[in-house]
């Protein structure tokens, strides 16, 4: 019963599924099945899979370097929240 519930849970279907955004991951895999196919035939034409995979993978970096970015500022944002707040209180405490 209880496994049957597990599996009803919507929350706990979404942690196991692997984050998908835009279809990047769909997208890559076409391009290795392309690059794939490829490997096959003629030279060019894996130069030309090669390089498009080449743009999906600094892409995907630029993407990861702009979320850290924003990760980054959000986590200096929190720090000096948490900080303001003990001086209020250090100052409570004085008064």
């Amino acid at each position: 019963m209880a496994e049957r519930q597990a599996s009803r849970d919507p929350a706990r279907k979404r942690r196991a599924q692997p984050a998908v955004r835009g279809g990047r991951r769909q997208a890559a895999g076409a391009e290795m099945a392309e690059a794939a196919a490829a490997d096959a035939g003629e030279p060019e034409a894996r130069i030309k899979a090669l390089e498009a995979e080449l743009a999906t993978v600094k892409f995907e970096l630029d993407s990861a370097r702009e979320r850290i970015a924003q990760l980054e500022a959000l986590r200096k944002e929190a720090l000096d929240r948490i900080a303001w707040v003990i001086d209020s209180l250090h100052s409570l405490k004085r008064s």
